[in-house]
């Protein structure tokens, strides 16, 4: 009582008489005889919900009903606009230690805020991925299935499952590549794996832009981006026609750096097939005499990381465009 009287002088008279009428030492009571009441009722179901015996204090025990009671709305709760505002998102959580014979109770998150932040980092992967609008929902739902493509839809799940690093496909233009290799994209994404997708021609734009930048850092970040990132997909390698020193001195720093990492994956997509890449390699369209580069050193590297692929049968492109001019021949 003497510390309540104390705190009666600090504040409003009001508030002060109204404690005055209070008889703290009958609370005290009751709420013992209640915390007797429930322990002995439940005694027996704590040592077999949670493992605890004698040797816990009532102290100890008591939190375990503190926690019981705190989580009693989660087993109705519908999602966090039901929530209370100060614990959205909150699940208390408990350890029960039966060595030391302690509970230990925190503040974790319940599984409405976990699935709420996964949404939010899915998002947020999507948006970094760098993939066109017209694939993000892509899946292999989608995809066209056959004896052409089977291979490849194979080792694009082997790369998802982690039994590959990376593919190399390659072959005509609108044979499904890059469908495929986006699918790949998506389904990294959905797990939480950061992923940069990047057509081939727009990515050397990108790097020759950042090296002549005011900010001469721009061109090392982003190489530095290219040779971490877990997933990295680079479409439309040699779709120019010509590759050029520069293109050819960078391909072989993030290959060279990603080959040095078996946890990375890696999806190339080209019209050219290995051998044909080496040849352009070895001969870009800028040489100069004091040319180095060994085209043959950066395919070995592809081909130690990315299982080569062909995509057989012609252009899907044509096919479907081809199908629509009949249709609207037929229309007229």
């Amino acid at each position: 009582m003497a510390e309540v009287a104390g705190l009666a002088t600090m504040l409003p008279p009001k508030i002060a008489k109204m404690l005055g009428t209070i008889d703290f030492d009958s609370l005290k009571s009751q709420r013992k005889l209640e915390e007797e009441k429930w322990l002995e009722e439940n005694v027996e179901r704590l040592k077999t919900e949670y493992g605890v015996d004698e040797n816990f204090s009532d102290f100890e025990l008591l939190k375990l009903r503190n926690y019981e009671e705190s989580t009693a709305s989660c087993k109705t709760c519908k999602g966090l606009p039901c929530q209370k505002k100060i614990q959205k998102g909150e699940k208390p959580s408990i350890k029960v230690d039966t060595l030391k014979n302690r509970v230990y109770t925190y503040n974790g998150l319940c599984k409405f805020e976990r699935a709420r932040l996964n949404r939010e980092r899915i998002k947020r992967n999507f948006k970094s991925a760098n993939i066109s609008a017209d694939y993000l929902k892509k899946t292999f739902e989608d995809y066209n299935i056959d004896a052409k493509n089977k291979k490849a839809v194979e080792v694009a799940k082997k790369i998802l499952s982690g039994e590959e690093s990376g593919a190399y496909f390659y072959g005509a233009f609108g044979a499904g590549k890059t469908f495929l290799s986006v699918i790949i994209a998506n389904e990294f994404v959905k797990k939480g794996v950061n992923v940069l997708f990047y057509k081939v021609p727009f990515l050397l734009k990108d790097l020759q832009d950042a090296m002549f930048d005011k900010d001469h850092s721009r061109e090392s970040r982003l190489l530095k981006q290219l040779c971490e990132v877990p997933v990295l997909i680079l479409d439309d390698l040699g779709m120019s026609g010509k590759i050029s020193t520069y293109a050819a001195g960078r391909l072989s720093m993030i290959i060279d750096a990603r080959c040095e990492n078996s946890k990375l994956a890696t999806i190339i997509t080209s019209n050219l097939s290995l051998s044909a890449l080496q040849e352009k390699l070895d001969n870009p369209s800028d040489a100069a005499d004091s040319y180095t580069l060994d085209g043959s050193r950066i395919v070995d590297r592809l081909k130690a990381m990315c299982v080569p692929v062909k995509f057989l049968g012609e252009s899907r492109r044509s096919k479907i465009s081809q199908s629509e001019r009949n249709v609207e021949e037929w229309n007229r």
